[in-house]
Order: C-alpha cells, then sequence, then structure tokens
C-alpha cells in the first residue's frame, strides 16, 4: 500500500512539473512580438518618433511634488508605478508619424499572469527595476509594428527610457544606455526627465535575450546587442502606415 502511494505522489509531482514546463512554453510563444505587419522607418524618422515620446513621458511624468520628492527618489523606478505602465499602455501619442500606442515589453512568466492573459504592470515593473528601464515597442493605429529595416534585414525596434525620479543604483549601466556622463561630485543621480530614448534594433531571435537580460538583471546581452547598432542603422526608406500589408 505504501509503495503504491509513493508511486502515486511521484507521478503528481511528475505531472506538475511538466505542466509548468508546459505552462511557460505557452507563456513564451505568445508573449513573442509578431512581426506579420510592421511599419519600417529609417534613422531620421526613429529618431523623431522617439524624440516625441521622450517629451510625451516628460510633460506627464516630470512634476513631482516637492513634500513627495524623497519618498518617490527612494523607490526603485521612481515615478514610474505600476499605475503609469497601466495608463501608458491606454494611451495613444501623437508623433511625427502619426499616433503611436506605447506597449511595455512583457517580461513575466505565466505564473505572474492572470486569466485573461493580460500580465500585471506590477510584475513587469518588478523586472524593469533590474536596470531601472521601461523596455517598450510601439505600433501605429492600424496595429502595425515599429520596425527599422536594413537592405533585407528587418529589425524590431526596442525603445528603452529610464526610470525618472528614482535613484540610480548603477549608473555606470545608465552611462552606457543613454550616453551620458553622470558628475560624481553632486552625489546621488536620478533622471529628472528624460534627455534620451535609446533604440535597439533588435533581430527577432534575439527577443528572448533582452527578455531574459531583464528578468535576470544581467547586462551583457543587452551590452552586446547595444554594441551591434552600428551594424544595423535603418537606411530603408520609411513606408506610410498600412503600406506593409498592401504589398
Amino acid at each position: 500500500m505504501l509503495v503504491k502511494e509513493i508511486k502515486s505522489l511521484l507521478n503528481e509531482v511528475i505531472t506538475e512539473v511538466l505542466n509548468e514546463e508546459e505552462d511557460e512554453k505557452k507563456s513564451d510563444e505568445r508573449s513573442i512580438v509578431k512581426l506579420e505587419d510592421t511599419q519600417q522607418l529609417n534613422k531620421t524618422d526613429l529618431n523623431k518618433v522617439a524624440k516625441d515620446i521622450a517629451d510625451e513621458f516628460n510633460k506627464t511624468y516630470q512634476s513631482i511634488p516637492e513634500d513627495k520628492l524623497n519618498a518617490t527618489l527612494e523607490l526603485p523606478m521612481g515615478a514610474i508605478t505600476s499605475n503609469v505602465i497601466t495608463q501608458i499602455q491606454k494611451r495613444k501619442i501623437t508623433t511625427a508619424k502619426g499616433k503611436m500606442q506605447i506597449i511595455p515589453l512583457n517580461i513575466a512568466t505565466q505564473k505572474e499572469t492572470s486569466s485573461d492573459n493580460q500580465t500585471s504592470a506590477a510584475s513587469n515593473l518588478d523586472r524593469y527595476a533590474n536596470f531601472q528601464v521601461v523596455p517598450f515597442i510601439l505600433a501605429n493605429e492600424k496595429g502595425e509594428t515599429i520596425t527599422a529595416g536594413k537592405g533585407k534585414e528587418e529589425y524590431l525596434v526596442i525603445f528603452l527610457a529610464p526610470a525618472l525620479y528614482a535613484i540610480v543604483k548603477n549608473i555606470e549601466t545608465h552611462e552606457f544606455i543613454f550616453e551620458f556622463k553622470a558628475d560624481p561630485e553632486k552625489g546621488d543621480f536620478y533622471h529628472s526627465k528624460i534627455l534620451k530614448i535609446k533604440q535597439l534594433n533588435v533581430a527577432k531571435k534575439e527577443l528572448k535575450d533582452i527578455k531574459e537580460a531583464f528578468k535576470t538583471g544581467k547586462f551583457t546581452s543587452l551590452k552586446s546587442i547595444s554594441n551591434k547598432q552600428t551594424q544595423r542603422i535603418a537606411t530603408n526608406p520609411s513606408e506610410k502606415q498600412g503600406e506593409d500589408k498592401q504589398q
């Protein structure tokens, strides 16, 4: 009788482990950014769009009441809370290339996903806090994902925005990503406004590396992809919205 119970318990454990692995596999498949419908933008237009996004972020999240500043600075993502991430996803921002929807990159696993398969902003925010950076993609009004093209190569554009009003824990990482130099004599550093939104032209197979970097907080793969950007400058002409579908 005891042997049967042990066997039954082992079978239950094995089944549970296999189910968890299958759930994670399905989650990864669902969170892959689809590139069937895209709008390619050249380098100039991508820079314009990134500036418009930065201006909107600064206008909306720059003002912190004096009595709440110190408490905000101590938060890992500062003024960028889970409520802010939720609000960001619901808004469409007017840019030089039309209205765009910001889609924060889904880092969370299936275990942290609600029944309707919409990952909670708080789950992703914990991952973003590893670098104190918000990674996001853009979609136009026709639902096309914004990409960059160079010849026959098409790259997903991942935008990186720094947390606002958060004391930066790893200043070297931020200096590398956002291309600036902080003055150590001024003490703790925080971004009071977004001066630059970093763009990474990412091959589809590299998306999992980006997500893994944010999960683990290991900067190696992000840095490696960043170092490839000079060979991935978007030189293809910009497309109009819906042009990709018409071809």
